[in-house]
This record gives C-alpha cells, structure tokens and sequence, in this order.
C-alpha cells in the first residue's frame, strides 16, 4: 500500500474514532444495565477500542503480496 494511501485511512480512522468516543454516541450506552456483568459503558468504549486496534494493524501491516501473472525469477 501507498504510504499516502495509509496515511489517509489512519487520519480517517482518527476522525472517526473522535466522533465514536465524543458526546453524542458515548451517551447513548450511559444507562446503568449490565451486560455479561459489566456496564454498557465499558462494553462500548473497550469494544470500539478493540475494534480501532484491530483495523489500525490492519492498515499498518505491511505482507507483501504475489500478484498474478509474477513467475520466479
């Protein structure tokens, strides 16, 4: 991948992560229920953690790949 291309789906990972852990959407899961035993609200923020976390090394590893037509040399 381009480092300009990575670069702009990390910037874009950014501004959304901003919007995910900012008022409106952070409120929402605010109430006091459990899931599993454990507040919604900490559900939420771990989870969308996770989520960046693994979307982040997925922009980021760099795996070289064949492409078709490529013989040995």
């Amino acid at each position: 991948m381009k480092p300009d291309k990575q670069v702009l789906k990390l910037f874009l990972l950014g501004i959304l992560a901003m919007f995910l852990f900012n008022f409106p959407l952070i409120s929402l899961p605010g109430k006091p229920v459990l899931l599993w035993g454990i507040p919604r609200l900490y559900v939420y923020v771990f989870g969308i953690w996770i989520l960046l976390l693994i979307v982040v090394f997925v922009i980021v590893r760099d795996k070289p790949r064949k492409r078709k037509g490529e013989g040995h040399e």
